[in-house]
């Protein structure tokens, strides 16, 4: 059991019981750090003799030892005293306490430590794991919004082909056939009209002139020309599902049920050439 009758000591414990008693009436706690602060023996003080009495023949006996601090290459121990509150506990050297109790502390040290390391290294495994899902959900919704975007282009892309099919059937094809395109200006109604007349109903024919002259209109009365023929052949090829595939009899037939024309001679040469430059594109 350390003992300690040095006049130093006593002086330092005197004023730890002030400081102690200062603190009580204000109400407040005293500190460890303060506690030793109050209690470190001055640099290059002697350590108390643990085997000598003290003047009042008091002893001291260590209840437990509560921390290690290095001071230079020794080791000091924070000492809880028996009988003492914490507010006495003092720096003591290691030489001034039991060994066994130096070797428990240190002990359940390396444990205390084993334990924050192994919890912190859970708690950086479980950020890493939240960090991967949240970029993995990241990925997935920007995966998401790429394909709406493609969709969303896809249909775009169909709906403007499919309005420039329509508009060429309505306007370019349709004044062929005397039908006015809705919306279409008073001009383009006129026109249409007056072509429209020269042709006849389906399934009638023309009477002859009056100088016996067949009155059927040539191809060149439904305003054919190369420039017409060759949107019509490339409005078909777009409309097909697989273009390549289509024969130009098949595409000659699919125009004439739009236009009516039966006498494709004037226009082979433009089908097949229209046919060849979508096939090159």
């Amino acid at each position: 059991m350390p003992q300690d009758d040095s006049d130093a000591t006593a002086s330092r414990k005197k004023e730890l019981r002030r400081r102690v008693a200062a603190h009580k009436k204000a109400g407040t706690t005293i500190g460890e750090a303060e506690v030793a602060e109050t209690m470190a023996p001055p640099p290059g003080a002697a350590p108390p003799d643990a085997d000598e009495d003290s003047a009042d023949g008091e002893e001291f006996e260590v209840e437990s030892l509560t921390k290690e601090q290095r001071r230079g290459r020794k080791a000091w121990f924070l000492v809880q005293w028996v009988g003492y509150g914490r507010e006495h506990d003092t720096w003591e050297p290691e030489d001034n306490v039991p060994s066994d109790m130096v070797r428990e502390l240190r002990a359940k040290n390396r444990e205390e430590a084993r334990a924050a390391a192994l919890e912190a290294e859970m708690k950086r495994r479980e950020k890493e794991k939240e960090r991967a899902a949240k970029y993995a959900a990241e990925r997935a919704e920007r995966a998401a919004s790429r394909e709406q975007d493609l969709a969303a282009a896809a249909e775009r892309k169909a709906a403007a082909k499919a309005k420039k099919d329509a508009k060429f059937w309505e306007v370019d094809v349709g004044l062929a056939q005397g039908a006015a395109p809705a919306g279409a200006s008073p001009k383009t109604s006129t026109d249409a009209a007056r072509v429209g007349s020269k042709l006849p109903a389906a399934g009638e024919k023309r009477p002859l002139e009056a100088d016996g002259a067949d009155a059927t209109p040539p191809a060149k009365a439904l305003r054919l020309d190369e420039k017409t023929v060759s949107k019509a052949v490339r409005a078909v090829l777009r409309a097909a599902a697989d273009p390549l595939t289509l024969t130009r009899k098949e595409i000659k037939a699919t125009i004439s049920r739009k236009l009516g024309v039966e006498d494709w001679a004037p226009w082979n040469d433009t089908v097949k050439q229209t046919i060849a430059a979508w096939a090159a594109a």
